[in-house]
């Protein structure tokens, strides 16, 4: 049976994952239009040196990528025994994701998130998201971050930069969020409904009170970052940086069209990245302005290349999600 669905990449927020499911294999994309695939590991009884036996699962094979305008290319595949088998998986995923595709954005189905908490216990910053409920973890280390392209790229006026010992937008940003978070940051699971509301699940330096608790879809920053609980100058800093996040913003499914409205007035700033976002947009409010920084993109020769910034090395569990880049 095939499945095919969303999840955010967040810790940094680079728009949504469309993920194709079969039974043997998955395919991922994070623009909607190349697409990688990969047939699962298998499990396997590996003798030990004891003489027991323990079951070890063997990590997944990339099969190749695949994108409409550039066809399918198929990745080199090295000690593996049963080719036949991979081929056949392989087609199967192919054909499911030439289908899929015509059928995006995919609905997110990432319902588990895990939020860094203020001093009141409020929703601060999302650090993870999961599907299904055994995919969570508790980290230990409490940090979100803007992303190395924020730190890179994000730049800003704003007067607390002028005496500030870094004056790099991205990592004032970054540290703001965190200190707010205070002293012993906190995080906790939560389980939005269809509503937007949320049930509070087990998490990280939390009192064991909060465990249980509904919080109403208000308490939720929709832009998946709290602002107001800064200081004028602050906050407008804040705000700066999530106008420069807006192409990938408009990714999310849950925005009002006031919000989508102006989301997309500020997102053609960056015409390239909004190129690169388009095809995961569930809704365009402005389809004439959308259409000409897309136009922009295409006479720059910056439109419908895949996005490979640097990664972060500790933003995400690259083990688990190989194909997150940041």
């Amino acid at each position: 049976m095939t499945h095919h669905y969303s999840q955010r990449l967040v810790n940094p927020f680079r728009g949504i994952l469309s993920v194709v499911e079969t039974e043997d294999a998955d395919a991922v994309s994070n623009d909607g239009i190349h697409w990688a695939l990969y047939i699962h590991g298998q499990h396997e009884l590996a003798q030990l040196n004891d003489g027991t036996q323990r079951d070890v699962t063997l990590p997944d094979i990339k099969y190749g990528d695949w994108s409409r305008l550039g066809g399918f290319k198929h990745a080199p595949i090295r000690n593996v025994v049963d080719h036949r088998r991979l081929d056949a998986i392989g087609a199967h995923l192919l054909e499911a994701v030439k289908f899929a595709a015509e059928q995006l954005p995919f609905p997110l189905r990432d319902h588990y998130e895990l939020w860094l908490l203020d001093i009141h216990a409020q929703p601060l910053a999302l650090l993870s998201v999961a599907v299904h409920d055994h995919e969570r973890d508790n980290p230990t280390g409490l940090h979100w971050r803007p992303g190395e392209a924020a730190k890179a790229a994000f730049t800003s006026s704003s007067p607390l930069l002028a005496n500030a010992a870094n004056a790099c937008a991205g990592q004032h940003v970054e540290d703001l969020v965190n200190r707010a978070a205070g002293a012993t940051p906190m995080a906790q699971w939560f389980q939005r409904d269809a509503k937007s509301a949320g049930t509070g699940l087990d998490g990280t330096r939390i009192d064991a009170k909060l465990n249980g608790r509904r919080l109403e879809s208000n308490a939720f920053p929709q832009l998946l970052l709290a602002t107001a609980w800064a200081a004028p100058q602050e906050r407008a800093l804040l705000e700066e940086f999530l106008d420069w996040q807006a192409p990938w913003l408009l990714q999310l499914q849950n925005l009002s069209d006031t919000q989508r409205a102006q989301l997309e007035q500020i997102a053609v700033r960056r015409a390239n990245v909004v190129a690169q976002c388009h095809q995961l947009y569930p809704q365009v409010i402005d389809e004439d302005r959308i259409t000409a920084a897309r136009v922009e993109a295409r006479l720059r020769g910056t439109m419908d290349a895949p996005v490979k910034p640097t990664q972060e090395a500790d933003a995400v569990d690259v083990t688990l999600i190989p194909y997150y880049r940041e």
